[in-house]
């Protein structure tokens, strides 16, 4: 038995937050299927045993990632460069040419595959959409500790 739980597109103007609202929506979902499972019969529960786990709020830290913050940087990067194409209303292929790169590049840099890019070439891809791009490095309030790498736009 398997229950999804949530899938929404990522939305928050206040970089990597979850909106409280997704969050509640998630519990009360995983509070019903906790009861329709309890409520399966006994043939079906024992198929398997279900975890569960709070999600850290960066989906590549909670699937082992080596780089989670990063890999979570660039996917907020490419969701941008998406958001312009579509704006835009351009084809693979016209982004492609926009981009230097070739179509094929492009849809797999959408549907996800984009380990293989540098932080600097996404910045750049978005420079050649024709937007600015400003880099801001702040000081941390708590010393000892690493910084974080957000995205906001």
């Amino acid at each position: 038995m398997v229950f999804v739980l949530h899938v929404f597109q990522k939305k928050s103007t206040q970089g990597i937050k979850t909106n409280q609202g997704d969050i509640d929506l998630i519990k009360k979902r995983l509070h019903d299927a906790g009861l329709i499972l309890r409520t399966a019969p006994a043939e079906e529960k024992h198929m398997s045993k279900i975890q569960v786990h709070e999600g850290s709020g960066n989906v590549f830290e909670d699937l082992g990632f080596e780089h989670p913050e990063e890999a979570q940087f660039k996917s907020g990067l490419v969701a941008l460069i998406g958001r312009h194409i579509r704006a835009r209303k351009l084809t693979q292929a016209q982004a492609g040419k926009i981009l230097g790169v070739g179509q094929p590049k492009v849809s797999d840099m959408l549907r996800g595959h984009f380990h293989g890019y540098s932080v600097e070439r996404l910045f750049g891809f978005l420079l050649k959409l024709g937007n600015d791009v400003e880099i801001t490095v702040h000081e941390r309030h708590r010393r000892g500790r690493v910084g974080h790498l957000r995205l906001s736009a």
